[in-house]
């Protein structure tokens, strides 16, 4: 019973076997029996989970996106039936109703962030296969398609992650910290991006895809033969192990022709790019490059001046009055240029128009002095040749402070001599050379420009105050040192057309003056302006006052010769004696030693009575009798001769004591008359008298040589002399050796005879009427008297 009511319900029930058909979104319903009147949901829209498409990136970075991935699903979801049999679902599971998830406001239009090229494509396509096959819905134009940019993309480099020293995946995020791109030979844009700093942010990266963006930006294209992984393993190909980085040509070719001041600041800058760029979009016509765009770059050609070349103000003259005013119009004028093939340099240089048709300087700015000397010789140089100059105003060249030969070095006005360095000429050259310096230009002759600065001195203005008679007139004495300072003020001063500071006879002031070749000021003469018209007997003195040199002369040599004729005869010992009766004259005697001084006494007692009657004379009541009394000490006396006669009869010591007082006398004397030889040496060295050629064009110049060659050899000798002297008295308390002792002073004594003999020749030739001691026969006779006198004396005490 119970089989057969199975079987009627068998055969009254419709059994069909349905297949649900395969959905669009890749879901195969399950083969099921399926009653007519079963309720499985329909799709669309309702569809598995997996036929929604993972939604791009850019819709969850959109605040504003109605889509929100899972949570979205999650609520547009719910448990259907998938399969029944004979009218009982068999099978559930949980599906997804498309109308909930592509509701009106998720179009298009929404989720912002969802633009440009890599964002849009992809974004528009998840669309359309999430919800373009739902009833309804309008969230798509109709030729949304046309909307999708051109891509054109091709292989630039390879993205890897690198951990540590492996490198491991293709990189599904290109800008990921542990993603290292490696771009290939040809695509390296360091060189563009240093330059133009927006070039990576906007203009190469959203233009760079890796597979993964590529193959979304590309769906309908099966064959991806932008890639090289693909070429070589097409059929396994897969884009999340594709390593390749990849270059939208269309996106960047486009927008690299397109100046964007934040890609590339500058023209030129941007003219970097589009010559980089040209390996990537040659040929440029397929990417809407223009076919004259090479006219725009901006090369460095003769309109402008590079930076770099462009003359700088000299140091002195920066914060001059123009200086803000000019650096003001040089910035506004500067601009980066392209310098050399492909813009292979990018320099900043200045263009010419725009500086030079700015450049009145004398409408602009109150500038003098070196400041417009500067700016005149700049704009003479560089804007003359420019059609927008305004030029430079008339007679600007006489306004130029430039070193010429108008000025000189402030050297050639301050090596003066040395002796002009003492303090009051000092401060008065130099101080004449501060007030007329002047801060010149120094033009370079290559650039005519003012590239430095330079201290002149105007001649005019030095020499102005400068002569030889009141400049320095307490300086430069010395003959050699008025050389040089007159040399140096003909030298210095004589171009100035205006100047007569040196005297008319500076020439013959070159040579030493007969006036200078005596060492000292005083003289022995007449007194200038006595009046001797009115005294008959002054009349007579000056009328042969002067003896001649030849008389000068006699008088010492006379002197001497009585020396040497009664020396020998009253210089004797005995003949003392016997005028003194034995009281004096005695042998062995040391009284030598109390009557040398006492020979001196009376040389210096004979010169001091001859000083004094010439003193005494009409017309001589001037002459120093101290000065005159020194100098006759170095008169050249023969009474050190009798040192001759010690052999004479030495047994008897005839000749002992007048010897040994005669030479003890003679060192003194010496001694004394050092002051006057050491001074006229010293006088000659200082005069530079003993260099060669010194006094020979000197009018008595040899006989001023003679003199001074005298003074030189006294000195030479004197200390051969003084030992000798010296040696010849310690052995006079001996008997013997008398004549070595002889030999040895007279060869000393002899040596200061003659230097003495040639000083005084020289002397009386030079001073000639400066020397002209009146009644010379009285002196003669008096010296005489006082010599003979110290040699009896000296000969018997």
């Amino acid at each position: 019973m119970i089989f057969r009511s199975s079987a009627v319900f068998a055969l009254q029930s419709f059994i069909v076997l349905t297949t649900l058909p395969q959905q669009a979104d890749g879901f195969i319903q399950a083969t099921i029996w399926k009653r007519q009147d079963d309720g499985i949901p329909s799709s669309p829209p309702w569809v598995g989970l997996g036929a929604i498409l993972p939604a791009p990136e850019c819709m969850s970075n959109s605040p504003d996106c109605p889509y929100e991935g899972s949570t979205t699903l999650d609520a547009c979801s719910a448990e259907k039936c998938t399969m029944t049999f004979i009218g009982a679902c068999m099978q559930t599971g949980t599906m997804v109703d498309k109308s909930c998830v592509c509701k009106a406001d998720l179009n298009e239009n929404t989720c912002s962030a969802c633009t440009g090229t890599k964002a849009r494509t992809p974004y528009l396509y998840w669309l359309n296969s999430t919800c373009g096959d739902i009833e309804g819905w309008e969230g798509l134009s109709a030729d949304w398609t046309e909307e999708l940019p051109e891509i054109s993309l091709i292989e630039v480099g390879n993205a890897t992650y690198i951990y540590g020293y492996y490198s491991y995946t293709a990189c599904t995020d290109l800008w990921d910290v542990d993603c290292i791109i490696s771009y290939y030979s040809g695509y390296n844009t360091s060189s563009v991006s240093d330059i133009c700093t927006g070039f990576n942010s906007l203009l190469w990266e959203p233009n760079i895809y890796n597979a993964s963006e590529a193959a979304a930006v590309t769906p309908q294209v099966d064959a991806k033969n932008y890639s090289s992984e693909y070429l070589a393993y097409p059929s396994y190909y897969d884009p999340l192990t594709d390593h390749g980085v990849f270059l939208d040509l269309h996106g960047y070719c486009q927008n690299a022709i397109l100046p964007n001041e934040n890609i590339c600041a500058t023209d030129a800058s941007h003219a970097k790019l589009l010559f980089w760029s040209l390996t990537l979009c040659n040929p440029v016509s397929v990417w809407g490059w223009p076919d004259d765009w090479e006219s725009d770059i901006p090369y460095l050609d003769s309109g402008f001046i590079e930076q770099s070349n462009w003359p700088a103000l000299p140091a002195a003259t920066e914060g001059h009055s123009c200086s803000a005013y000019i650096n003001n119009i040089e910035g506004n004028c500067t601009s980066e240029r392209c310098k050399g093939e492909l813009c292979s340099e990018i320099v900043k240089a200045i263009s010419l128009s725009c500086y030079c048709k700015e450049m009145d300087i004398s409408s602009k700015c109150d500038s003098d002095g070196l400041d417009l000397t500067a700016d005149y010789l700049l704009l003479n140089s560089t804007c003359t040749s420019v059609a927008e100059f305004p030029g430079l105003p008339l007679g600007w060249q006489d306004k130029l402070l430039i070193m010429n030969s108008s000025y000189g070095a402030p050297s050639n006005f301050t090596s003066w001599p040395k002796c002009a360095n003492a303090a009051n000429c000092y401060s008065a050259l130099n101080g004449s050379v501060t007030n007329c310096a002047q801060t010149l230009c120094e033009v370079d002759f290559a650039t005519s420009l003012c590239n430095s600065t330079i201290t002149g001195v105007k001649p005019e203005c030095f020499c102005s105050p400068v002569s030889y008679e009141n400049t320095c007139n307490t300086n430069c004495k010395l003959s050699w040192e008025r050389e040089e300072y007159l040399n140096w003020m003909n030298t210095t001063c004589s171009p100035v057309y205006s100047w007569g500071g040196l005297p008319s006879n500076w020439v013959d002031l070159l040579q030493v003056q007969d006036t200078e070749l005596l060492p000292w000021s005083w003289r022995i003469q007449i007194a200038e302006g006595a009046q001797s018209a009115q005294d008959p007997a002054l009349a007579r003195t000056e009328a042969g006052h002067c003896p001649s040199v030849a008389q000068k002369l006699a008088a010492f040599a006379a002197v001497n010769a009585a020396m040497a004729l009664l020396t020998p005869i009253l210089g004797r010992r005995d003949v003392m004696k016997k005028i003194t009766f034995g009281v004096f004259g005695k042998r062995a005697s040391m009284m030598w030693l109390l009557t040398g001084p006492l020979t001196v006494l009376l040389h210096v007692a004979s010169n001091a009575i001859a000083a004094l009657l010439i003193k005494r004379t009409r017309g001589f009541e001037g002459v120093d009798v101290g000065q005159l009394i020194l100098l006759w000490c170095t008169r050249p006396r023969l009474a050190w001769m009798v040192v001759i006669l010690i052999p004479f009869q030495a047994a008897d010591e005839i000749y002992f004591s007048v010897a040994s007082s005669t030479l003890l006398a003679e060192m003194v004397l010496q001694g004394i008359g050092a002051y006057y030889m050491g001074t006229a040496t010293n006088y000659a060295r200082r005069q530079k008298f003993y260099e060669a050629g010194r006094l020979i064009r000197t009018h008595k110049g040899k006989d001023a040589m003679v003199m001074y060659a005298g003074s030189i050899i006294w000195l030479c000798v004197i200390f051969i002399a003084v030992a000798t002297c010296i040696w010849s008295l310690l052995g006079m308390s001996l008997i013997v050796l008398f004549k070595k002792i002889a030999r040895v002073s007279l060869a000393g004594m002899m040596g200061c005879f003659v230097a003495q003999w040639v000083w005084w020749t020289g002397y009386i030739k030079v001073s000639d009427e400066t020397y002209c001691p009146p009644q010379l026969g009285k002196i003669t006779v008096i010296w005489i008297i006082f010599s003979v006198s110290g040699a009896m004396i000296g000969g018997g005490l």
